[in-house]
């Protein structure tokens, strides 16, 4: 799930005074942040997505898009709004207890055990950081009371009132790539959204996170798997 900002000194979005937001489905759905730069016909032409959408974050405004409103599986993307949500719903350093559910799941899986018990903002990062499945369906299952439906359900009207119209959420990981839907303008629409929220920027902009395990494992290092993190020019 490439998703991330980067910032000029600290490390966090809320200092760009403008962000380019965009959303690309190749497959799956890659959604990215990176400055505002002028793109020229040549950038445009270059883009081999089946659907493409580049706004401006401080406006909304769309800057160039093709297909942007079809529907297609949006993969790990899923884990955008997941994280929103847990981190709004808040007390991240409150537990959450692994069920043989959540860790039955498939790969990418953080590893988790059934009957252990996760901080949330640890989980919060793994599922943010690494894209794990599993860690991303403990705290769904977590914030849906035990019931993935419930969450479901949060998610689907979270994302109405974020504006998202053609988005339908089966899914916390995006493992379901039959009904779990959305467009790359929902996505953009998602991605300015959760980016004005300071946790979840903080969350998504980190490149490299340890913290400590249980053992046999006793330490866990994380490094993001955006690439824009260490190879984007900061302008």
């Amino acid at each position: 799930m490439p998703f991330a900002t980067r910032s000029a000194q600290d490390g966090t979005a809320g200092h760009w005074k403008r962000l380019l937001v965009f959303a690309a489905l190749v497959f799956g759905l890659t959604c990215i942040a990176a400055p505002a730069v002028a793109g020229g016909d040549a950038s445009v032409a270059s883009i081999t997505a089946p659907s493409y959408v580049a706004i401006d974050a401080s406006s909304g405004r769309i800057i160039v898009s093709h297909d942007e409103q079809v529907r297609r599986p949006i993969a790990s993307l899923t884990k955008v709004l997941t994280g929103l949500i847990v981190i709004e719903r808040g007390d991240l350093s409150a537990g959450a207890v692994v069920t043989h559910q959540g860790e039955d799941v498939e790969d990418y899986r953080e590893g988790l055990v059934a009957g252990a018990r996760y901080r949330r903002s640890i989980l919060l990062r793994s599922a943010l950081m690494v894209s794990a499945n599993d860690s991303a369906t403990v705290l769904a299952l977590d914030a849906g009371g035990g019931s993935l439906d419930r969450f479901y359900a949060l998610m689907n009207a979270k994302a109405r009132t974020i504006g998202m119209t053609r988005t339908m959420y089966a899914s916390a990981s995006g493992l379901d790539d039959v009904h779990n839907l959305s467009t790359a303008l929902d996505q953009a629409r998602l991605a300015r959204f959760a980016l004005q929220n300071r946790t979840f920027a903080t969350i998504v902009g980190t490149v490299r996170f340890e913290t400590r395990w249980a053992a046999p494992t006793y330490e866990k290092v994380w490094v993001n798997h955006n690439k824009m993190l260490t190879q984007a020019p900061v302008t």
